[in-house]
Formats: C-alpha cells, sequence, structure tokens
C-alpha cells in the first residue's frame, strides 16, 4: 500500500474490516484488511486556502488555491477533481474566464500563469507581472483582457491574444498591496481595493481614475452591488461599508465581525445577501442588515494566510535589537493599534512626539511593504536620543522596553482630558471676511488627519492642503471640489506651490524634498531633504530658482537649509 506523505495517524472502524490513515499532506484513506488497498476518502490544502471561485453560471464545481498548488474540487461528490502544482510558491488568488476555458491565477513569485480546467495543463506564463508578486487578479467577460494587482500597488492591464500576452496598461494610485480586483459587467469599469486605506474605481476605457475612497481601514475585499451604482468594502476595521460608485460618499455600514478582520465577501446575483467570510448576511426591507453564523456551512473561505497581503515579515537586527523588533512585531501585530499609528489617527502633541512618529512610519512600512533597514535604524536612534539606557548595541530586556515605549507614547499623544487637548480638526474651512461679519462659506472633507499646511494659488483659484494621514489634496476653490489627490507613505508637514504653479513641493517625516505635478498628481524628482530629522516647514523664493526648509535635530532645537537648483549649500 502506497500513501501521499508521511502517515501521522492510523484508527480501526469498530468492528468492521476497516482502518483509516491520515497523512501530513491532509490525505485520508480507507483500507480494508482482506484487501489491503488504499481508498482515498478525503483531502484537503496542506496550508491556508488563499482564495475560492465558482466559475460562471457552475455551482458543481469550485477552483482553491493556496501554497504550491490550485486544487478543482467537485461539490456532488466532495472530491477532488484535479491537482496543479507548483512548489515553492505560493498563489494568492485566482479566477476562471467566464468562457471557462482558462484558469487564471497569481503568485507570489511575481508571475501570472494560466492552465486548462480540464487537465491543468499550462496555457501561458507571464512573467515579472509585479516586482513584489501578484496578489489580484480578475478577467474581464470577453476574455480578452487580464487585470492584476501588485503588492507593489501597481494595478496592470494585459491583452491576452491566442498565442500573446501584452501589457497594455499601468495604473499608478494605491501606494500598499492591491487585495482585491473586481470588474462591472460592461468591462468598461473596474474596482480595485489596497491595504492603503483606499478603494479607487477606474475608467477601463480611458484608464483613469473616476474616483477614489479613503477609509481608516486596510481593505481587503471589495464586490460591486449588482445594480453597479454601488459598491460594498470590508477589512481590518471590520465594518461592512457601502458607497456611492458616482461620488464615493459613504451610504451605510455595518459591524461585520466582533473579533478579526474581514478577508473575503460576495453577494448573489439578485443583491439580497451576500456573504463574508465569517457571516451570511440579509438585506432587510427596511434597508438592515440580518446574519447567520450558520452561513460557514454554505460558503467559507478558510483560515486566509497573511503572506504578502498584511504586512512585511522580518526586522533587521543593529547589533543587538532583538529585544526592540520583538516589541514593534507585538504592537505591528496588535490590528487596532497597528491602524491607529499606520493610518495617522493618532495626534501628537508637536515636535516632541518623534518617537511616535518613528513608530507609526516603522509599522506604516510592514504593513505597506515598504520597509528598508534605515527605517529600523532610525527608529533606534530617536530611541537613543530620548533614553539613554537604550543607547549603544547592549542587549535589553524587551518587557522593560516596552513599558518604556507605552510611556513614551502616553506623553508623546497626551493623554489628558479631552477639555486639555481639544481635537484637532480635519475639515478645510472657508470663510467670508467681511468688514464686520465673519461668515463659513464652505467645508471640504477629503483628509482624516491634521491639516498642516494650506497655500493659495496666485489667482486665488485653486489652493492645495496638506495633511498628517499621508495625503495632499488640491482644491478648486471656485466649485469647491477636490482637483487631485496625492498620497505618499510620510506625514506631510509642509507644500509650497512652484511659482509657475504647475507643481508642488512638500516635504515630512521621511525626510524627503518630492516635486508633484498638479494636472495629474505624479511625482517628478524627489531629494534627500534632511538625515536626522523630519522638515517641519519651507518655502521657496519668487523665481524658484531657491527654497529655504526648516528642521529640529538631536544637536541643536533647530536648522535652516537653504537650496539652489535641488543643490544644497
Amino acid at each position: 500500500m502506497r500513501v501521499e506523505g508521511a502517515v501521522t495517524s492510523l484508527t480501526c472502524r469498530g468492528q468492521d474490516d476497516q482502518f483509516f490513515i491520515g497523512t501530513n499532506k491532509c490525505q485520508m484513506y480507507r483500507s480494508a484488511y482482506a484487501t489491503f488497498k488504499e481508498e482515498l476518502v478525503a483531502v484537503c490544502h496542506t496550508e491556508a486556502v488563499n482564495d475560492i471561485v465558482f466559475p460562471e453560471g457552475h455551482s458543481d464545481l469550485f477552483v482553491t488555491c493556496s501554497t504550491n498548488d490550485i486544487r478543482v474540487w467537485y461539490t456532488p461528490e466532495r472530491l477532488e477533481r484535479l491537482r496543479v502544482t507548483v512548489p515553492n510558491v505560493t498563489c494568492h488568488a485566482v479566477e476562471v474566464t467566464r468562457d471557462g476555458m482558462v484558469i487564471i491565477s497569481a503568485w507570489n513569485d511575481g508571475k501570472i500563469r494560466a492552465f486548462v480546467p480540464a487537465t491543468g495543463e499550462p496555457m501561458y506564463e507571464i512573467n515579472n507581472a509585479h516586482n513584489l508578486g501578484v496578489t489580484a487578479i480578475a478577467a474581464t467577460r470577453d476574455c480578452k483582457q487580464i487585470i492584476s494587482g501588485g503588492g507593489d500597488g501597481q494595478v496592470r492591464i494585459w491583452n491576452i491574444g491566442e498565442k500573446t500576452q501584452k501589457l497594455r496598461e499601468v495604473l499608478k494610485e494605491h501606494r500598499g498591496a492591491v487585495s482585491c480586483i473586481k470588474i462591472n459587467k460592461n468591462d468598461k469599469e473596474g474596482v480595485t481595493a489596497s491595504l492603503d486605506g483606499t478603494c479607487v474605481i477606474w475608467d477601463l476605457v480611458r484608464y483613469v481614475r473616476k474616483q477614489m475612497i479613503l477609509d481608516n481601514t486596510l481593505f481587503k475585499c471589495v464586490c460591486y452591488h449588482p445594480g453597479e451604482y454601488q459598491i460594498i468594502t470590508s477589512g481590518t476595521d471590520r465594518k461592512i461599508v457601502y458607497w456611492e460608485v458616482l461620488d464615493g460618499s459613504a451610504i451605510r455600514e455595518v459591524q461585520g465581525s466582533l473579533s478579526s478582520s474581514i478577508n473575503g465577501m460576495d453577494i448573489t446575483s439578485d443583491g439580497a445577501s451576500f456573504v463574508t467570510d465569517s457571516m451570511l448576511w440579509a438585506l432587510s426591507a427596511r434597508a438592515g442588515f440580518t446574519s447567520s453564523a450558520a452561513a460557514l456551512a454554505v460558503v467559507w473561505k478558510a483560515g486566509a494566510n497573511p503572506g504578502m497581503w498584511d504586512r512585511h515579515n522580518g526586522l533587521r537586527n543593529h547589533g543587538n535589537t532583538c529585544f526592540m523588533n520583538a516589541v514593534v512585531q507585538c504592537l505591528s501585530n496588535t490590528a487596532p493599534l497597528a491602524e491607529f499609528l499606520a493610518l495617522g489617527r493618532y495626534r501628537a502633541r508637536g515636535a516632541r512626539a518623534e518617537v511616535t512618529h518613528r513608530l507609526a512610519a516603522l509599522v506604516r512600512a510592514l504593513w505597506t511593504r515598504d520597509y528598508t533597514p534605515q527605517l529600523s535604524a532610525e527608529f533606534k536612534n530617536i530611541v537613543s536620543e530620548h533614553s539613554a539606557q537604550f543607547r549603544g548595541n547592549a542587549q535589553h530586556d524587551a518587557l522593560e522596553f516596552l513599558l518604556w515605549l507605552l510611556d513614551r507614547m502616553h506623553e508623546d499623544l497626551g493623554a489628558a482630558s479631552p477639555a486639555q487637548h481639544p481635537r484637532v480638526p480635519e475639515e478645510v474651512r472657508i470663510w467670508n471676511i467681511g468688514e464686520k461679519t465673519q461668515k463659513l462659506r464652505e467645508v471640504l472633507k477629503e483628509h482624516r488627519g491634521a491639516v498642516s499646511c494650506i497655500k493659495i494659488n496666485k489667482n486665488d483659484k485653486e489652493g492645495v492642503t496638506a495633511s498628517l494621514d499621508g495625503t495632499c489634496v488640491i482644491w478648486d476653490l471656485v466649485r469647491y471640489v477636490r482637483k487631485q489627490m496625492i498620497l505618499d507613505n510620510t506625514l506631510f508637514k509642509c507644500v509650497c506651490y512652484h511659482p509657475g504653479e504647475y507643481q508642488i513641493i512638500t516635504s515630512g517625516t521621511d525626510r524627503k524634498i518630492v516635486y508633484w505635478e498638479v494636472l495629474d498628481g505624479s511625482a517628478i524628482r524627489e531629494v534627500q531633504g534632511s538625515l536626522s530629522s523630519s522638515i517641519n516647514g519651507m518655502d521657496i523664493t519668487s523665481d524658484g530658482a531657491s527654497f529655504v526648509t526648516g528642521f529640529s535635530c538631536f544637536h541643536c532645537q533647530a536648522a535652516l537649509d537653504f537650496w539652489f537648483h535641488s543643490v544644497q549649500h
């Protein structure tokens, strides 16, 4: 008798002439004493299931993906029908084209692989589809295009021919890994969700952004309502939210889970109910929700694998800093605190809060896969500046460091009564100033963190605001609407217009000075503005030939740098 994997368990079936065999490859066999021949009775993936999909119009087959393989299952007999094995790599997402002729899959080695559903034979591979692995995938209904999302935050559109696969367009709006992609019924519009806290609705004819939705969560899943005038999202905040496609406004929300993030979601064709990876939901006649935990037995998505979709895994040691790295990892894996820091929801008290700012930048980098050893080295340096006991390369007690760090954050964040520390506004307000009256004209709501800087152009028809939530918004001050939004992995401290007003210049806690196009929000060039601390102020001369930045450092309370054509003097 030969079975797959090492035998881990044996058991007899009562007084019958049969016994069962279990293996470490998640296989269960049945055998009779008389024949001593194995019969496979149950099988499953050996690692977490990352995605599950039914072919359109079919309920007797479904496809799952995990580490090392893709499997096709036959539901009436509850048996595996096909297994496609790709050793030593992980499949993050899988999709079956509408005609049922191709299984397309997204892998952490940066490849898109296509297979024949009936036999599992390879059809084609797209190499180097994304630099940091392919994390999401979808196919248009005409089966002529594939849309992929990567750990690099890019969305790529591929033209699929009989013998060729060509890159058609690259869409750059997300700053974190793309977690989910959905396309509407006419293939002219799509929506992508990302771990950077944004969902983007795309025009798939002109390949431009139609709408951006921001929320204080790491989006894990998104789907269209059948009417396609709304989308439904969820993620690490455990809320299910309906949004208008037209203007990106939130319509209603409900608590989707009490314990953990929602990693998967789909909706019925009539829109009456939808399923998440923990519950089945029904939309009642009064526009409310009812739920049933029994849905776990109907549709499920088992044990989502964090992998590339959640966060970076390791931190570099700088001397004997394993005690420090252990504490940072614990805090980073405490979901409410990680969201609080990474999404800039804290409001620290001035420049004294450098420890909290550095910790937030490090946690954000872990979750957006932008971590570099320089970030953890800078965090160590800031800790050393504020605490003599943690200077040098000696080993320390992790609990002692945790208590110090929490106490420091408590001081930085000013944990006092609300009356002593009033809430920092997140709105941009426009006031009409008369000789004797001052009236509120308009309230603009886009930022999710404190507004740190405001600049207005020369004709008073446009302005730009910078925020600690990592966004800069360019406003139309005639119609009072957003013209452009810029996102970056920093807490923006300052912004100014280039004299020509076709570019803006920003800087903040990442210590970089960056030029951006006003027209499309694209980054043009950047330069390292400071080696030690964040840049807190900046202004430029009227001819644009030079500008000045201001910051604080450990050696002195304040410092100024003068710049000429991006060359420091």
